[in-house]
């Protein structure tokens, strides 16, 4: 019955998965935009999702949770819980204009009605550019998880049902 239930989750997520938000991929490498495991144990995993400069953080964080849900789905287990959260904020600043000094010869020509004069003299000071583009910030949330069957243990920690926790992160997307 268990494998039963982990196949009809597995059929559920390649289902929602065809019809998932741009923004919800799989990364090609570790640190390009998406998702992306790396096993870590027995039951235990690193889930990352890395954003692209249109997401927030509080998007970011639920694309991690909701691979780590699938992943609890796809390995047939019920339950996970996040044993350690890290998340990487990275801030590229906008291009900013600025002042040049520049230095080197001037070419002047003077041309009148009697014909054309060249005159090179040495040239000093200074130039500025405006600023262009805007500040960029990408954020990036790696879980550690480990994952289990039921029951689900209470006490202390930070723990999901997984097919709860898929239904959901997507019904809010």
């Amino acid at each position: 019955m268990r494998k039963y239930v982990a196949w009809l989750a597995a059929v559920f997520i390649l289902c929602t998965a065809c019809a998932s938000r741009p923004d919800y991929v799989r990364a090609d490498t570790a640190s390009a935009h998406g998702y992306f495991s790396t096993p870590l144990g027995t039951n235990k995993y690193r889930v990352t999702y890395n954003g692209d400069t249109r997401m927030g953080r509080n998007s970011v964080t639920d694309y991690a949770l909701l691979r780590a849900a699938e992943l609890t789905s796809e390995q047939g287990m019920d339950w996970f819980r996040v044993v350690e959260q890290a998340t990487n904020t990275v801030a590229k600043p906008a291009a900013t204009g600025g002042i040049e000094q520049r230095s080197g010869p001037v070419v002047e020509r003077d041309c009148g009605l009697l014909g054309c004069s060249t005159t090179v003299r040495p040239s000093s000071g200074m130039t500025s550019s405006p600023a262009t583009g805007t500040a960029r910030t990408t954020y990036s949330v790696s879980l550690e998880i480990v994952m289990g069957n039921n029951p689900m243990p209470g006490g202390e920690g930070r723990y999901y049902n997984a097919a709860d926790l898929i239904a959901q992160l997507w019904e809010a997307m």
